[in-house]
């Protein structure tokens, strides 16, 4: 139970990313670390174009089925040590702990490419719609 209270306290019940609080910790303990072993870090901002149009054409549980893919996608695409989390409604975060801005590109460039094929469900009807990302 205590286990169970600790998960709910720190992820995001929609997409199981890390919620924003949590990650705003995280982050502020990484860029401590990289500051005192003076170690790269980048951190990576996503916003999903256009999502309001997913929710009102498809519906709001379309959406949050398309949010839970989309999360699935990010975190398909991240190592170990990086760490995902929903910064917002339809935006995420992602900390790269020892990664340069050439990595953080291509790991940025990775994700961007796996979220843009991500398909959104019309639950009213089953078909299966390219999002336009």
């Amino acid at each position: 139970m205590q286990d169970r209270l600790v998960e709910m306290s720190i992820k995001d019940g929609l997409t199981g990313l890390c919620n924003r609080r949590y990650f705003m910790e995280a982050l502020t303990k990484e860029v401590k670390r990289a500051l005192r072993h003076k170690r790269d870090l980048s951190l990576c901002m996503i916003d999903i174009d256009n999502f309001k149009t997913i929710n009102d054409t498809l519906g709001h549980q379309a959406g949050d089925d398309g949010l839970f893919r989309i999360a699935g996608r990010i975190s398909g695409c991240l190592r170990q040590n990086d760490l995902a989390g929903r910064y917002g409604g339809e935006e995420f975060s992602v900390i790269l702990p020892e990664t340069e801005i050439t990595g953080a590109l291509l790991a940025g460039e990775k994700i961007r490419q796996r979220v843009a094929d991500t398909k959104f469900v019309n639950l009213r009807n089953g078909d299966e719609i390219s999002s336009q990302f």
